[in-house]
């Protein structure tokens, strides 16, 4: 399941997120300064039509910690993960390859 940002603004599917993402002060008024104002705003509801609008925890953490946070991630993002796969179990060469993704990558999987 998809985490979406409303569920978490709303504390909905308490199950998809930390404790930290719930309940740490910092956190959630960076979360809360980013989305809310895009997620109530009625022209953004109309394009968006039902979509689910994802985060990336490393990128809230890195803006409270102003960019150092290059280790710490809740989860190992899809691009990552499929370039780690091919490293460990072989298949198709990567080299000279395009990597493509269904959305916006976050900002760690756009490097």
């Amino acid at each position: 399941m998809l985490r979406n940002v409303e569920h978490l603004l709303n504390y909905e599917d308490k199950s998809a997120y930390s404790d930290y993402e719930l309940n740490k002060g910092e956190f959630r008024a960076k979360i809360d300064k980013m989305y809310l104002s895009i997620i109530n705003n009625e022209e953004f509801q109309n394009k968006l039509a039902g979509r689910n609008v994802s985060f990336c925890f490393k990128d809230i953490q890195n803006e409270i910690e102003d960019g150092k946070n290059q280790v710490h991630t809740r989860s190992l993002h899809a691009e990552e993960n499929a370039f780690l796969q091919i490293a460990k179990y072989g298949g198709q060469a990567i080299s000279g390859g395009i990597p493509f993704t269904t959305a916006s990558p976050c900002e760690l999987c756009s490097k």
